[in-house]
């Protein structure tokens, strides 16, 4: 499979090997969407060094949602995967 940043060539190329699956990734960018919202500014954008600002009122708030928006996530982790608890045997080959 071609990965490509390109959201609808990667719908077309999940389709191509599992038509089920493409609502799984859009599942799956929406989770990512949330993540990066939650997090950017705290890991991305707030330098490792200065803790103080880490450890703020807001960014505690953030890393509380992250965590709760992870633990209610139901998207398989990559044990899940390689052990087949998923029905996505076909595009993990």
């Amino acid at each position: 499979m071609d990965i490509s940043s390109d959201i609808e060539k990667m719908l077309n190329a999940i389709n191509t090997l599992s038509p089920k699956e493409s609502e799984s990734y859009k599942k799956y960018l929406a989770y990512c969407e949330r993540i990066y919202n939650l997090t950017a500014d705290i890991f991305l954008f707030t330098p490792i060094h200065e803790v103080r600002k880490i450890m703020e009122k807001g960014n505690t708030m953030q890393m509380l949602a992250c965590a709760q928006l992870m633990q209610e996530n139901d998207m398989p982790t990559s044990d899940q995967l390689r052990k087949g608890s998923v029905d996505t045997v076909k595009l993990l080959k």
